[in-house]
């Protein structure tokens, strides 16, 4: 009863039971034909081979030890009040650690 182009685009050459040429992919419900053979199921997809792995990049060498931070002076001591002596110079800072 169904030509091959129902199943495959739904153009207008199948006929009806009736003889009316009717367009299969315009029906609004497909209710109306129970006689229309049920689609089957098409084979699955094959599966696609895995993409091959990118290669790893260069390896960037790892940044240069910075120099340590300069020694600053210790502040000079405020002068010692009447009669006071004048207070000992603070400590020189330390220096600060080498950056990895």
């Amino acid at each position: 009863l169904w030509s091959r182009s129902t199943l495959e685009g739904g153009r207008q050459e199948n006929k009806v039971i009736s003889g009316a040429v009717r367009c299969t992919a315009c029906a609004p419900f497909p209710l109306e034909r129970p006689e229309a053979p049920l689609l089957t199921i098409g084979p699955g997809s094959p599966l696609s081979p895995g993409k091959p792995r990118k290669p790893g990049g260069p390896s960037f060498p790892g940044r240069p030890a910075g120099p340590g931070s300069p020694l600053r002076p210790g502040r000079p001591c405020s002068p010692g009040g009447p009669g006071g002596p004048g207070c000992p110079r603070s400590p020189i800072g330390p220096v600060s650690p080498v950056g990895p």
